[in-house]
């Protein structure tokens, strides 16, 4: 597994979703570039019903895996947030840890697979993760400044997304990662 790049526009990002009322998923979109994943791109997936719970719209999973089967290039580590009302409800571990569901959710859907990455996103934390057998254990990766990419990258993920939005129909998520 390459070491994942996150640059820093898109820490941030990530840390201002902790601030919603409810918790999101998504997508860190990445590029291998020079023997590292750079993440160049992000997508909310979906939304909370709840300041605790989160579940991908299943309508942004067929768009985004119709992404992927269009652009073999990217690849994409998926991300969720325990937001500052989920630590506020349900304790201070969640600022810093995985919930027994999550978990749960990702040994079943993940158990085994030598390429599956996962970020927890919460106030005080971004750490990522991946499968070890049947076992979800958190790695390090890099947080450069600036990553020497064409800057224009982002803008063209963004239009290619717009584009299947159109095509198939689906709204626009209205949570943006600004």
């Amino acid at each position: 597994m390459k070491e994942l790049y996150l640059p820093i526009n898109f820490k941030k990002r990530l840390t201002n979703l902790t601030a919603a009322p409810k918790e999101v998923n998504g997508a860190l979109i990445y590029l291998p570039l020079d023997g590292v994943d750079v993440v160049v791109a992000s997508r909310i997936l979906g939304g909370g019903t709840s300041d605790a719970l989160t579940s991908a719209d299943p309508r942004m999973l067929s768009l985004a895996n119709k992404f992927f089967e269009q652009n073999h290039t990217y690849g994409f580590v998926e991300f969720h947030t325990h937001t500052e009302e989920t630590v506020r409800r349900h304790g201070i571990h969640y600022a810093f840890n995985l919930s027994d569901g999550d978990i749960e959710t990702i040994t079943r859907n993940y158990a085994g697979s030598k390429t599956y990455r996962h970020f927890l996103v919460t106030p005080n934390v971004l750490k990522l993760h991946k499968m070890e057998g049947n076992n979800v254990v958190p790695i390090s990766y890099m947080t450069p400044k600036t990553v020497d990419k064409d800057q224009g990258l982002e803008k063209r993920i963004k239009n290619k997304f717009d584009k299947l939005h159109a095509e198939m129909g689906i709204p626009i998520f209205d949570l943006r990662m600004n």
